[in-house]
């Protein structure tokens, strides 16, 4: 569980980052990952497409939405009531309130979005409101879907729903599989 201000030696600074500079940054990511094999099975899952269906999943179901919906506000008060009062005053004064309090996990700005299945199980796994985009990833995990690919009905799907995004290209067709 991580704070949700990063102090960072000069040394090591990231570039500057929704309007922070200087060895404070806001850090909306609060569920971190330690188990490299978890978080390579979750990296396959992604690389087999798993966010975009995760998303289109959760945003078929009005009821899983509004649990995301839940969880992503939950996530925002949580991170915020984290804060020291000093802390919470200098986030005000920077104006990090909407990158702190006001975006839901790992700063995801909208419950309708799936963003990174990392930041998702992570929340799933260490806090107390959660999305089911969380509980589908373990789902998913149990069943070896990250080391499976999807049936092909899934494949062509994805393509199709995701061609106008492209500018009319498939995805086939931009990885020369088409």
């Amino acid at each position: 569980e991580l704070y949700p201000l990063k102090r960072q030696p000069v040394e090591e600074r990231a570039p500057r980052r929704r309007g922070a500079s200087g060895p404070i940054q806001p850090w909306p990511t609060t569920f971190w990952f330690v188990d490299e094999s978890l978080s390579a099975r979750i990296a396959a899952l992604e690389a087999r497409g798993w966010v975009g269906r995760l998303e289109r999943r959760l945003n078929a179901d009005p009821h899983a939405l509004q649990e995301a919906e839940a969880a992503h506000r939950e996530a925002g008060t949580e991170r915020w009531a984290a804060l020291t009062e000093s802390d919470r005053q200098l986030a005000e004064e920077r104006g990090w309130q909407k990158a702190l309090r006001d975006v839901g996990i790992a700063g995801i700005k909208s419950a309708r979005k799936v963003k990174c299945l990392h930041a998702q199980y992570a929340h799933f796994i260490g806090a107390a409101v959660v999305s089911p985009v969380g509980r589908w990833i373990g789902e998913l995990l149990d069943d070896g879907m990250d080391s499976k690919e999807a049936p092909v009905e899934e494949r062509v799907a994805a393509v199709v729903d995701d061609a106008p995004k492209l500018g009319g290209r498939d995805r086939a067709h931009k990885r020369g599989t088409g």
